[in-house]
């Protein structure tokens, strides 16, 4: 179990004090779980009792349909970091053919080096094409090291979850990874999560 211990540095990061910062991070933490193990499990049920999702956010330029069809779907608490809290499932990998537009501030792991707009284009599951159209010199090298990530492993292109967070006491603009993956937002993940049958369309 991997937790933060809050400090003056992650503070300061957030334009906080660290007493400010300490209680984000308590308040997103001391939450009645039971309460969110609940409402999990309703989000569980929707995606048992559907068979497809439809995304639309004209913030984002979003507008995607998928088939959860004989899907599983996870109610996912406290597992393996702490805050915690997410439903996650995998989309019919035959469904995956979007464009995706990603209006908000993306930073890279350790150096806290800030992105904004990336585009992100899937043919048949598989990440095909990258773009980042924030207006900076430096788009060429934070391009080439994000392919160069995506390029150490073969399945590391393909798209394997798509999950919703459901910690309602974390802000949306945190910049803090661990914390920030749980607020009230969803993510599609990249990278080889699952074992290829649960991305089969018959599991």
């Amino acid at each position: 179990m991997r937790t933060y211990f809050p400090s003056k540095e992650q503070a300061n990061f957030e334009n906080m004090s660290l007493s400010e910062f300490y209680n984000l991070y308590y308040n997103a933490i001391n939450i009645n779980w039971f309460d969110v193990n609940n409402y999990n499990l309703e989000l569980v049920k929707l995606f048992n009792d559907y068979d497809y999702i439809k995304i639309i956010w004209d913030w984002w330029k979003t507008n995607i349909v998928f088939s959860i069809k004989w899907k599983w779907c996870i109610n996912s608490i406290i597992r393996w970091n702490y805050p915690w809290a997410e439903v996650f499932t995998s989309p019919n990998k035959f469904d995956v053919n979007w464009k995706i537009y990603i209006n908000e501030e993306n930073y890279f792991k350790k150096t806290w080096i800030v992105i904004w707009k990336l585009l992100f284009e899937f043919k048949n599951w598989k990440l095909i094409n990258l773009e980042i159209l924030w207006n900076n010199k430096r788009n060429w090298e934070f391009k080439s090291i994000i392919n160069k990530k995506l390029d150490e492993k073969e399945w590391n292109r393909y798209l394997w979850e798509i999950a919703f967070w459901t910690n309602p006491n974390i802000p949306a603009w945190i910049k803090h990874k661990m914390i920030w993956e749980k607020a009230f937002w969803m993510h599609f993940a990249l990278w080889k999560t699952f074992n290829f049958k649960n991305v089969d369309n018959w599991n």
